[in-house]
């Protein structure tokens, strides 16, 4: 477990949609109700010093009521610091950048309906934000929240150094059960988080980070009692989708089929691979591990494919037919490349609960998942000495 991955990752998310309605006046998380609905739009108004005959970007995909979203993007001049963007009213609050490359600036921060006031300065990279109570929910969540993940990163730690020391039983035992009631911890605060705040982005946005780690069935249930206005957003359907990815593509499931065309454009089922063994390695691009990959697999398949064995790829970081074609000639794939060519952004990474890449699928002939491998060498062990050589 990392640090990083238990820090809340907004940028991930592209926004999360849902309109903000609060806990009762008994709830610890208790603040002022937001109702985006009432409101006419969105003012930002700007003034950071060092920041001047210039322009400013403020880009984010808005959500609508139907759950669908569009990226949306302003451009103002600044003058003296000093700038003004005006917008729409919003179905749902936000998760919006304001970039100016030229001076290397860029400001997350939730957007919502009202007047919203950013300040600071370009020499100290320091910014304030007031007027977003979305922003105010996210501090006020993460005021206990990382105190929690410290303590689950110091007990790892500390975990880590008694197994190097080769410390006793008893005092790996000890220090193991500080480790686990640290996590129990954060997840706690989490889930109270949540069932106090059922319409709140920052709970979905906790959601979707702990769904990887803690499992389908954790964030499902959560989720199943949040704000059906929520749930129906954009960043619900994509919590759904990433939680019945984990449930789909566990060992011993069928592998489902996605929607996914080759470069012909012709559609490919993975089942209809079904009577042999199926490869299906995920990966985010040209990279030294895909690279190492591919040497080992192009080596099982010349030994195993009289035998059965077949194999896909699907690589993410591809923009159009001729990437795929370079990048099976670059190293002399003989088996399919397939992309939706979409990035990092597509749905076929949480539809497959793919948090590695490269991942290998080890598919049977009945379509059942046998294995996920990261690791070049337990893929190696796994076809050589478990499938074939028996």
């Amino acid at each position: 477990m990392q640090k990083q991955f238990l820090i809340i990752a907004g940028l991930l998310l592209g926004t999360l949609c849902g309109k903000l309605a609060y806990a009762s006046p008994a709830s610890p998380f208790q603040k002022d109700q937001i109702n985006l609905g009432t409101q006419q739009g969105f003012t930002i108004k700007g003034n950071i010093s060092g920041l001047d005959q210039t322009k400013v970007t403020l880009s984010f995909r808005r959500g609508n009521h139907d759950g669908s979203e569009r990226k949306e993007e302003y451009v103002v001049e600044v003058k003296g610091g000093n700038f003004e963007i005006e917008g729409p009213s919003l179905a749902y609050a936000v998760y919006a950048i304001l970039e100016c490359k030229e001076y290397m600036l860029s400001i997350p921060f939730w957007l919502e309906n009202g007047q919203i006031e950013i300040s600071g300065d370009i020499e100290s990279s320091a910014y304030t934000i007031s007027g977003s109570k979305t922003e105010d929910e996210k501090k006020l969540f993460h005021s206990k929240y990382d105190s929690y993940v410290d303590a689950i990163w110091a007990a790892s730690s500390e975990l880590n150094e008694a197994k190097k020391r080769k410390e006793s039983s008893a005092v790996i035992s000890r220090v193991e059960q500080e480790y686990q009631k640290a996590r129990q911890d954060r997840l706690d605060y989490g889930a109270q988080f949540v069932r106090e705040r059922p319409s709140s982005q920052i709970a979905l946005n906790f959601l979707y980070n702990a769904v990887s780690e803690e499992g389908g069935e954790y964030a499902d249930r959560l989720l199943a009692g949040m704000d059906p206005a929520i749930r129906s957003s954009a960043g619900g359907k994509r919590l759904q989708h990433k939680i019945d990815g984990i449930k789909n593509s566990r060992v011993g499931k069928v592998l489902q089929d996605y929607n996914i065309n080759n470069k012909e454009g012709d559609p490919v089922k993975f089942s209809d691979y079904q009577g042999r063994y199926l490869l299906l390695t995920m990966s985010s691009g040209l990279n030294g591990t895909y690279q190492r990959s591919v040497e080992l697999r192009k080596t099982l398949q010349l030994k195993y494919h009289h035998k059965g064995l077949e194999q896909l790829d699907i690589v993410f970081n591809l923009n159009d037919k001729a990437d795929i074609e370079q990048l099976t000639q670059q190293l002399g794939i003989s088996w399919p490349i397939l992309s939706d060519y979409k990035g990092l952004g597509s749905g076929i990474i949480d539809a497959y609960n793919v948090t590695v890449f490269p991942t290998t699928f080890v598919i049977d002939p009945s379509g059942v998942i046998l294995s996920r491998v990261t690791k070049e060498k337990e893929l190696e062990e796994i076809i050589s000495d478990k499938l074939f050589d028996n």
